[in-house]
Parts: structure tokens; C-alpha cells; sequence
């Protein structure tokens, strides 16, 4: 991306000529994989917006995931506050903690450390006895299935590095635009330990699952 001085007199031109189309060709030019550094100021979020709707537009990809930095920042976007009817739009919102308790919530916080969601879904989620009024587990797995546009907050990426595949395997998607905004954690190296134990309590789980919609 050519370097531009941008100021009061121009930004106006700044902001038509970077249109979401053309970030979006520009990414099919590099590649797969494009950096934006724009100051603050000069219309990320609106041209954010303008992407997403670009690549739906294109048919290029199956699926748009969007991961922001805050809950705040995630309700302001365009297709939050007015999705179009035509799009099947999620938007993937935090485990109601308050509703699950104290002892549950300490729980949560082991599976959640230990990237074990699907787990604690099935452990803690199922035998709750308001799991059928719940919206929060049914967000995930098989109700995702043909799903064009996902919004999050990167706090899933962030306890999970797998959450995007998974994303992909519960939509069906072949492929996806993941567009990140304000990502310092990505930066982070990343380690985990698997212990036996909590290999064997996944296939367990997993075998369950398969009969369970």
C-alpha cells in the first residue's frame, strides 16, 4: 500500500479512494494476508464495514469473520445495528455469567484457560436447568451451519487459536475473510500443554455429541 500524507485538506479523497472494494482486491493481490496501519481518524471502521460488505458482495469467500478488540467497538458496526435480511449475520455474544453462578463460573474459567469450550459446553451447559431457554451454547456447532457473517470479540481467538477452523468446520465455509482490527495479542508466541487426561475427555465428549443436535 503506497505511502499517502493525510491531512484535513484531503481526507475526504483518502476515504473515497480506499473504498472496501479495493481492499479487497488489494488482499487478493498480496496474497491472503494484508497489514493496514492507517492513523486514527482517517475512517478504519467505516471502511471495515465497507470490506465486509465487498467481500459478501464478491462471492470470493463462504464466510466473513470479524474479531474487534471490545464488545463496544463490535455493536457500533454497520450490520450490528442494521444486518441486512438477506445474510445469514451472527453475532456471537459473551457467556451470560451472572445467570451461571458462582460455582459454575469458577468452572468455566478452568475450561475456558485450558481452550476447552466445547467441553465445558457439554459438561457444564447440558445438565444446567436452564439450558433450553439459554441462547449461549446454541450459538456454536450445527446452528452456525451456512452462517456468511460472524462478528466477535478477539477474546475467542485469543483463549482458542483453533476458534477460526472451528468457525469454518461449524459454517461449512470453504473459504473465509478474517479481518482483525487493533490485534496486539496475535504478536504473542504461543504454548500449550495437552495432558492425556484431557485428550481422553475430548473424544469422550466428542462421541457424545455426534447424536446431539
Amino acid at each position: 500500500m503506497e505511502a499517502m500524507e493525510i491531512g484535513p485538506d484531503n481526507l475526504s479523497d483518502f476515504r473515497k479512494q480506499w473504498t472496501g472494494r479495493r481492499i479487497l482486491d488489494l488482499i487478493a493481490e498480496v496474497g491472503g494476508n494484508l497489514l493496514v496501519t492507517w492513523p486514527i481518524g482517517v475512517g478504519k471502521s467505516h471502511n471495515l464495514d465497507d470490506l465486509v460488505e465487498a467481500a459478501i458482495e464478491s462471492s470470493r469467500y463462504d464466510l466473513v469473520v470479524v474479531l474487534l478488540p471490545t464488545r463496544r467497538v463490535l455493536n457500533e458496526r454497520r450490520w450490528i445495528k442494521a444486518p441486512p435480511r438477506n445474510l445469514n449475520i451472527v453475532n456471537l455474544r459473551p457467556r451470560p455469567a451472572q445467570s451461571c453462578g458462582d460455582d459454575v463460573n469458577s468452572q468455566w474459567k478452568v475450561f475456558e484457560s485450558r481452550s476447552m469450550g466445547l467441553l465445558g459446553r457439554s459438561i457444564l451447559c447440558r445438565p444446567c436447568p436452564s439450558y433450553s431457554r439459554c441462547f449461549w451454547p446454541r450459538q456454536f456447532g450445527r446452528n452456525l451451519q451456512g452462517t456468511q457473517v460472524i462478528f466477535a470479540t478477539q477474546s475467542h481467538l485469543e483463549r482458542d487459536p483453533s476458534f477460526i477452523f472451528q468457525l469454518r468446520m461449524w459454517t461449512g465455509a470453504r473459504t473465509a475473510l478474517v479481518i482483525l482490527d487493533e490485534v496486539n495479542f496475535i504478536a504473542k508466541s504461543i504454548k500449550k500443554i495437552i495432558k492425556r487426561e484431557h485428550i481422553e475427555q475430548l473424544l469422550s465428549i466428542l462421541e457424545k455429541i455426534e447424536n446431539v443436535d
